[in-house]
């Protein structure tokens, strides 16, 4: 089993693009956080996790059994108004327990246009594995 938990920011400058990046609403207990949407196969768990949290109350924890099938697993979500031309920072803290196999943890900012067609990917050089504390991950996007 892995288990990454995570805490969320989007920035431009200092303001915090992320509504509800902390994870600290979710309609309840042990259910997605609000305004998150996630992807993953059977054996996977993405819940709120009020047990574990690096600031706040609340992370996001994404679980994997043993046996699962390695994929992207996801929690996503849109950010919305973003100013084309403008320079994001993504970032997050990163709490992993025997992540192995495949890449680990990281983030990915995917950016699309108005017809929804994806014109940018841009991943996180650090890819957090095996068993660490808390660890900040970054990416940055010029869109």
């Amino acid at each position: 089993m892995a288990i990454a938990t995570l805490a969320f920011c989007l920035c431009l400058a200092s303001p915090n693009l992320l509504d509800n990046g902390g994870f600290e609403l979710a309609p309840t207990p042990g259910s997605a956080p609000d305004g998150w949407n996630t992807w993953a196969p059977a054996g996977v768990t993405i819940v709120q996790d009020e047990t574990v949290a690096r600031s706040g109350r609340a992370s996001l924890r994404l679980e994997v059994a043993a046996g699962t099938e390695i994929q992207w697993y996801q929690a996503h979500r849109p950010v919305q108004p973003i100013r084309r031309g403008a320079t994001y920072t993504f970032s997050a803290w990163i709490r992993t327990r025997d992540a192995r196999d495949g890449s680990g943890a990281y983030l990915s900012l995917n950016a699309y246009d108005g017809n929804g067609t994806r014109i940018g990917v841009f991943d996180s050089e650090r890819k957090v594995t095996g068993t660490s504390d808390w660890v900040r991950v970054t990416t940055t996007a010029a869109v």
